[in-house]
Parts: C-alpha cells; structure tokens; sequence
C-alpha cells in the first residue's frame, strides 16, 4: 500500500463561511486579494501570510490564480474526483492531508475564536472527505492556546470524526512544546494512541530569523527547519519522549537529511554535558541518551522522494522512521512523479523502499 504521509488542503472561505460557530461570523477569516493576484487570509485584522517586508512575513499570498500546475483539486476539498484522479496517476493509495493556512491555528491570538475554528476546518474536512475516508485521511487542528479545549477538540477529531492524528507547530507564541500545561494534552494524545505531526509554515506566524528577510525563498529556508527543530529540542529536554513511549511524533517536509546530524549533536551534547554544567539540574527530565530516546515506535521524519540525503538517514538511523510526502498541491510538491522516483532509486533496498513508501506511515498513523 503506497501512502502519501504528508499532502495539503488549501482552504476555502467555506470552512468559516459555513463551519464556523454563529457568535464568532463577526470575527470569520476572509480571502482578499492584492493587485499581483496573489491570495492572502484576513484574520484578526492582519493579512496572513505577511506580505512583502522584513518582518515575520514573507513576500507572497497563498495561491495566485492559474497557478494550479495541472492539479484538479488545488482550492480545498470541493474537486473530490479531481485529487482521487491525482492520486491515481501517482499510485498513491491513500492520502494523509495536513492544513495550510490553519497550520497557524495556534497563533491565533483569541483563544476562543482559535477553538471555534478549529472545530469548524476539522468538521469542513470531515464533512467534505464523506465517503472517500478509505483514501483520504486528514490530520486535525488543535487550540493549544487553550490546552483544555484542544484535549477537547483533540478527542472529538480522533473518536468522533475519525482524524488520524494532529499538527503542532513547533512552538507556541509564549511557550515551548514542554510546558508545563500542554502535559496533560500529550497524555490524552497517548491514551488516544494517535500521531503528533510538527509541522511549520512560513509566514504565519513569527519564527525567529525569518524576519531577517524580505523574500520568500529566504525565509522559507530559515523558518521551516527553525520551528522543527526547536520543537523537537522541546520534546527532548521536557521527557516527553520517555514519559510517552509510544506516542508517535512525525517531524514534517524538511526533508530527512537533518535527523542524524541533529541526533548527532543531540548525544555530543549529553556526553559532554559538563561545559555546559550539571545536566541533571539543566534538564532533569532528559533520561538517556538522546539516540537511544528515539525509537521506531515514536519518531518519525518524511522524506523528499529524490532526496540525496536518504540513504544517509536510513545507514544512521535504519529505515523504519522515515516516510515519504508529496506536499501536494503546494508549489515544491513533486507530483506526479513521487513514487515512481522512490521505486526508480538503485541506492534503496527493495525492503527500504517498501518502508518508505507506505509500511512506516501505516504504522505511524495506526492505518492497520
């Protein structure tokens, strides 16, 4: 079975036009339009993303019209055939879909109006996928502005409406992934025995040292690894990892190449810990080697079907942690060449192949 652990939505104003609570239509994301075409969500009183200037923006809207490159479903869930169709041509089996702009819902800075659209994109999806939930899964979104109602929400995506996991971004405005008050969020994430993915998105919301810069491209190579990072050093040093071991973390479309160089220097720096004091006292709730933490039951990391880097990963870290994700529709997605790529490599085992292409994201989304 191949699967694709890593495709997009791109919403439409239908999720909040119809989705979204009656007391919150007064406060409902809209589109808005500049002269270039270019797409951007009003929310809160700013444009998200950001639009051209330092600052944490970038320097582009989400979509700009004609730029569908041939994909029939590029706006939303309303081309149903249209994405199964795509999904035909690559030979994907079934397709895990993560947001776009509510990628940002944690940023949101009402935590109310947070909670009201998360409910609203996670039921539009729900509603939207119907009877196709044996190709199309959907992770949800969760408000952990407020970590009681995303334990809710969280609860009522996976048990009732059937999501097979949800996003984080790497960080939260005020906090990290470790605090204190998300603790009970990771339990109930665990219990549920459902996928975590940490998943960034440039733009949206402010990563340090993208604001350096006023052009997409450059912001874009320091945010996304930025936000990942950060968030699993979060994981790492709060214990999450070894109070939860079977809670599945995925780290998400910044390729694979990273990971042994970042658990590298993971294990430099726990064994030698002494140059930067007691570690016990600095992270008292880090146990064991940082390697020997991760494991193939909570630790995960998607992969670019071409990516030069892949062997790498799989000699240093085996190749039951890695999936492989198309990104689809967005502008680096490879369609309609990603599992043919991956078949097509002669630096893979047959056995690695298989495991990218669709064992590991079974078993990292509890596909069965």
């Amino acid at each position: 079975m191949i699967i694709d652990a890593d495709g997009h939505i791109i919403e439409t104003e239908a999720v909040f036009e119809k989705y979204l609570a009656p007391e919150f239509q007064d406060r409902r994301p809209e589109l808005v339009t500049n002269r270039q075409g270019w797409q951007y969500w009003l929310v809160e009183g700013a444009l998200v993303p950001k639009p051209a200037g330092t600052g944490p923006g970038t320097t582009r809207g989400f979509v700009t019209p004609g730029a569908n490159r041939g994909f029939k479903d590029l706006y939303g869930l309303q081309y149903l055939s249209g994405r199964l169709a795509d999904l035909d041509v690559e030979g994907i089996d079934a397709q895990v879909m993560f947001p776009t702009l509510m990628l940002g819902a944690c940023y949101v800075r009402q935590a109310k109006l947070a909670a009201a659209m998360c409910r609203a994109y996670n039921t539009w999806v729900h509603d939207s996928i119907g009877s196709h939930r044996d190709r199309l899964k959907a992770v949800a979104v969760v408000p952990l502005q407020d970590p009681e109602a995303a334990i809710v929400e969280l609860r009522h995506a996976v048990t009732e409406l059937g999501m097979v996991g949800a996003v984080l971004p790497g960080f939260l405005p005020d906090k990290r992934l470790d605090h204190p008050s998300l603790r009970p969020f990771f339990a109930e994430a665990a219990r549920l025995n459902t996928l975590l993915g940490v998943h960034a998105v440039t733009g949206c919301y402010d990563i340090p040292g993208q604001h350096l810069f006023d052009d997409f491209w450059s912001a874009h190579m320091v945010a996304m690894p930025f936000a990942v990072f950060t968030g699993l050093v979060s994981l790492m040093r709060g214990g999450i990892f070894t109070t939860h071991p079977k809670l599945r973390f995925a780290f998400l479309e910044i390729g694979c190449g990273w990971a042994p160089y970042w658990v590298e220097r993971f294990d430099e720096h726990y064994e030698k810990h002494e140059m930067y004091g007691d570690l016990h006292k600095l992270v008292p709730e880090l146990v064991g080697r940082p390697s020997t933490v991760l494991t193939r039951d909570n630790f995960f990391v998607s992969c670019e079907p071409d990516e030069k880097m892949l062997p790498a990963f799989i000699q240093l870290l085996g190749d039951d942690n890695v999936v492989f994700a198309s990104d689809y529709p967005h502008g680096d997605c490879r369609f309609p060449e990603c599992v043919a790529t991956v078949r097509g490599r002669n630096d893979l085992s047959e056995d690695s192949k298989r495991k990218v292409l669709g064992e590991n994201a079974a078993r990292m989304y509890n596909l069965g």
